[in-house]
């Protein structure tokens, strides 16, 4: 497992070029469904740390390999709250993505 919240910056900086690969796509995927469905927002340090999670993924092109209807999809549910503030900082298309998840998922 990939420890999400504590990616160092070799690892971050390696990011897009490892996910270029499936098996390890896999697992980072796995490790952050993980991650977003056990995060609680505190209003402090947790809550940044999942904003600054978010800015870091969004920064090494995370999304360019990982779709977030795919995350969505393994996180299963996610409070509003987890959601609303690992995306506050990502790119509008990006966060635009994880929110219509969200709202179909919902739908459904």
């Amino acid at each position: 497992m990939v420890d999400i919240p504590n990616m160092r910056p070799s690892i971050l900086r390696k990011l897009h070029e490892n996910l270029a690969e499936p098996d390890y796509a896999e697992e980072f995927l796995a490790s952050l469904a993980s991650y977003l469905a056990s995060a609680a927002p505190d209003g402090g340090v947790d809550s940044d740390r999942l904003n600054v999670v978010g800015l870091q993924l969004s920064n090494a092109k995370v999304w360019d390999y990982l779709k977030p209807a795919d995350v969505m999809k393994r996180a299963g549910h996610i409070s509003s709250e987890v959601l609303l503030t690992f995306t506050s900082g990502m790119p509008d298309a990006v966060a635009r993505s994880f929110l219509e998840t969200r709202v179909r998922d919902a739908a459904e």
